[in-house]
């Protein structure tokens, strides 16, 4: 009876054991930074599974409003790298506040390339540097990144973007198409870290695409967009 009652004993213990891994495991995968904080004018690279930060009150608040999508998340990205964020969206912001949604979708992805908790399972660092802090601390910085997305995600960006400003990708006198926005947003002279974006109907091996349903073409207070 007390080999019974010990065995019982040890396989409970078992079974707890793995219905917490699985709940830990389950619940975290995927969820890998591939970049985390600012290295002078670019993100330093980190380890895969490092770095996912539980933002303060005050920058949780800054998160739900640009990025409401990751509300309440543990992020990839930094205090400083929120505010830098913030900044560059306020500036092309300028150009799509007619339209809800091309606002609504630029900020998503931009929030999902900087910020997003499943960074590594859509983007990789193809080029990368070495960067010293202080003269003392010897980091790696990204320079150029491959940013793997849908082609339905794609769509839902360019198509929303280019009908509110061809200015975002660098024309101003004509629509430019889904590839041509994309490639003028990956490189041009205002660009520091110079991104390929890549765009496909499935995700190549090892890829999980960002979700595109938080992406809308619904949001159409004045008319004017659509995707």
């Amino acid at each position: 009876n007390e080999y019974k009652s010990y065995l019982r004993m040890v396989l409970w213990r078992i079974i707890v054991l793995f219905v917490a891994m699985v709940a830990c495991c389950s619940g975290s995968e995927g969820r890998h930074c591939v970049f985390h904080g600012i290295c002078g004018d670019l993100p330093c690279v980190v380890r895969p599974k490092d770095n996912l930060t539980r933002l303060e009150k005050d920058d949780q608040r800054l998160l739900e409003e640009i990025c409401p999508h990751l509300q309440g998340r543990n992020v990839c990205c930094s205090s400083n790298q929120l505010h830098v964020l913030r900044s560059k969206l306020l500036q092309s912001n300028f150009l799509l506040n007619k339209c809800p949604s091309a606002k609504l979708n630029f900020n998503s992805m931009m929030c999902d390339m900087v910020c997003s908790p499943s960074q590594a399972s859509f983007i990789k660092v193809v080029k990368q540097e070495p960067f010293s802090y202080d003269g003392q601390r010897e980091l790696i910085r990204a320079s150029m990144i491959e940013f793997y997305i849908s082609e339905d995600y794609a769509n839902k960006v360019a198509k929303s973007v280019t009908e509110t400003s061809s200015a975002i990708c660098g024309n101003l006198l004509h629509k430019c198409s889904t590839k041509q926005f994309f490639a003028f947003l990956g490189d041009n002279r205002f660009t520091k870290l110079k991104t390929t974006f890549k765009i496909s109907s499935s995700p190549p091996a090892g890829i999980t695409f960002p979700a595109d349903s938080n992406l809308s073409c619904d949001i159409n207070d004045l008319g004017k967009c659509t995707c």
